[in-house]
């Protein structure tokens, strides 16, 4: 009985680690530091295909994702932005490392209708890094998938080979609306450090 009940205190320890590998906190402020990057406050954080500038909305409540706090791109159909990224924050492997962008997108209006999203990524000096086309459909609301209103997670990973440069993302969408949010995971090595002393006393115990 006395080792049912340590193995459940145990369990339930690790429980509330693993609980606190994404806090609330993780969110970022607005105005505030992003991995690296700032989130601009005001003023202007994206521009348009034609270098016109496109104000900030602020940040999204209400309709945005619970607890996200996130820079807000709803313009008119196909309308494209950049917004650099600096990737120095990546830790490499031989020179190699993966990144993951992505955001949320919904449909306008009162009445079920497509949203797409096409996302490019190009070098500092403007050369494809990663072309998606721009206009390529990465997710997409109509009447089977959903109401429109209801925001769906978009996103995709790709390589780095320079983790020190700064990469430009175009985002398009079409009659809808994208929001880019950044989440900091939480290193966690105490769960499986409290599973190896555990493991660790109860083989002590039964020698």
């Amino acid at each position: 009985m006395k080792k049912i009940l340590a193995l459940c205190l145990l369990v339930a320890v690790c429980g509330s680690v693993q609980a606190n590998l994404l806090p609330n906190a993780s969110f970022e402020d607005w105005g505030t530091d992003v991995n690296g990057w700032d989130m601009p406050n005001g003023g202007y954080g994206l521009w348009t295909e034609d270098w016109g500038g496109l104000g900030s909305t602020g940040i999204c409540t209400g309709d945005a994702q619970d607890g996200s706090v996130s820079f807000k791109l709803e313009e008119t159909s196909w309308s494209a932005g950049a917004l650099t990224y600096g990737l120095g924050q990546l830790g490499t492997t031989n020179g190699l490392g993966w990144y993951h962008v992505g955001g949320f997108v919904k449909a306008s209006g009162t009445t079920p209708v497509d949203a797409t999203i096409g996302i490019d990524i190009f070098a500092p000096d403007w050369s494809a890094f990663w072309w998606g086309g721009g206009a390529d459909v990465v997710a997409a609301l109509n009447s089977t998938e959903g109401q429109a209103g209801e925001w769906v997670y978009v996103g995709f990973d790709f390589e780095v080979t320079d983790p020190t440069a700064n990469y430009n993302f175009r985002v398009k969408t079409d009659n809808g609306s994208f929001l880019v949010d950044n989440v900091q995971l939480v290193p966690e090595p105490a769960s499986m450090a409290l599973l190896g002393l555990g493991s660790l006393l109860a083989l002590r115990r039964r020698k």
